[in-house]
């Protein structure tokens, strides 16, 4: 197949799109990127891409065009907006320039925002060609939950953008179950909807920690809860300091955050406001090739989202990755990602929020045997093997390409 990928973010990007293009060409489709020259998430273009540079290139046979966009700089509201709708924009222009047959399929893969799909739906209609959209986040819900805005006429002319983006697609993947119900509710016929969940990559997996390890000198020695990957505010991650707070007579018990975001300067004011710094520790940020080995010395991961209706929602692809190196899970959720750990039997839940809950099941993990502890990780490493394995989810999304461009229907 001749297929067009779309999606504002790709290598040398740190996204698993890279992964589904990779593999799709290496199944031997021929393979079309429409992306933006790569500034996530530092601001800036990186070293030797701009706007006169390395707009075309081709990498594992797959063709990459870069879109001339506005760089996002360091996240404030305008520049970002800048971001976002420049890639629409330049994408829509390329669009204009698609013939009747150039590509048999046109994949969206649709992170935030919703605007990047623009370009995708446009190419499919110019190329006559049917539109899979891959919804990562949900819009226009996404806008208020995590962008922190209630303007209802601007959630209104988002909402109407997706119900235009949703009609024009013959397929729609979500990541979550629980995205299908307000897609449903926009209109779209469940017949139109599969559920594909995103996988990890493949560094995560169980490894074993070499004695001299540097990754050992910087975990603490106890029972350590340990929590990796955007320390942000639609994390929620309030609930920890708090939870910490309660078991602070349990000197063993440790707070491990891997990752950075815009919420980590408050939370180590509070953990250290509590005086809780011998509790809770902040090791930054860490190659992602390095996570499995901090993931191993630890006792049980932290799964951690804010009571938002749209969390509730949401499959956050930490637990995959977290399932992939057989670490318990802790949860502090709500929704889709509760119900996955509860049906792995991979861990303990509380409700999103609820610090007492949190506290009382990491007391309860403290408590379990060594080999309880086990047994949940070994349901986790199971779990993710039957549902979440990278080979099984990249072969459903090639057949959901290849069913919208000869549907049997």
């Amino acid at each position: 197949m001749k297929i067009l990928l779309v999606c504002q973010y790709f290598s040398p990007e740190p996204f698993r799109v890279n992964d589904i293009a990779l593999e799709l060409s290496r199944k031997g489709h021929e393979i079309s990127v429409w992306t933006g020259i790569p500034n996530y998430p530092e601001g800036r273009f990186y070293p030797g891409f701009s706007l006169f540079c390395r707009r075309r290139e081709c990498k594992d046979g797959i063709r990459i065009s870069r879109l001339p966009v506005v760089p996002r700089g360091k996240g404030g509201a305008v520049p970002l907006a800048l971001n976002y709708f420049s890639f629409a924009f330049s994408g829509a222009l390329k669009a204009c320039m698609v013939r009747r047959g150039q590509f048999d399929v046109v994949l969206v893969y649709q992170l935030s925002p919703v605007l990047m799909a623009i370009p995708g739906a446009l190419a499919a209609r110019r190329a006559k060609a049917p539109l899979v959209h891959y919804v990562i986040d949900l819009w226009p819900e996404s806008l208020s939950a995590a962008g922190g805005t209630n303007n209802k006429a601007i959630i209104m002319a988002f909402g109407r953008i997706v119900d235009w983006i949703y009609e024009r697609a013959a397929r729609i993947i979500v990541t979550s179950r629980g995205f299908i119900a307000p897609i449903t509710a926009r209109g779209q016929p469940e017949r139109k909807l599969r559920y594909i969940p995103q996988y990890p990559e493949d560094i995560y997996r169980p490894v074993s920690v070499a004695p001299e390890d540097p990754a050992r000198d910087e975990m603490p020695s106890g029972f350590s809860v340990i929590f990796t990957g955007n320390i942000g505010v639609a994390q929620g991650l309030d609930v920890v300091i708090d939870a910490a707070s309660e078991l602070s007579q349990h000197s063993d018990i440790h707070w491990v955050f891997i990752g950075d975001g815009r919420a980590r300067v408050d939370l180590e004011a509070r953990a250290k406001a509590r005086r809780l710094e011998d509790h809770v520790h902040f090791l930054g940020r860490k190659p992602m090739d390095r996570i499995p080995a901090y993931l191993a010395l630890a006792d049980v991961a932290l799964l951690c989202l804010g009571q938002e209706p749209l969390f509730a929602l949401t499959l956050p692809a930490k637990i995959q990755s977290y399932f992939a190196c057989g670490i318990p899970v802790v949860g502090s959720v709500d929704g889709d990602a509760a119900t996955v750990i509860h049906e792995a039997g991979a861990g303990l839940v509380g409700p999103a929020g609820d610090h007492n809950a949190l506290a009382s099941n990491v007391l309860k993990i403290y408590h379990y045997s060594k080999n309880e502890r086990a047994i949940l990780g070994a349901n986790a490493r199971r779990y993710y093997e039957d549902n979440f394995s990278k080979g099984k989810l990249l072969a459903e999304i090639e057949e959901e390409l290849r069913s919208a461009v000869s549907p049997t229907e």
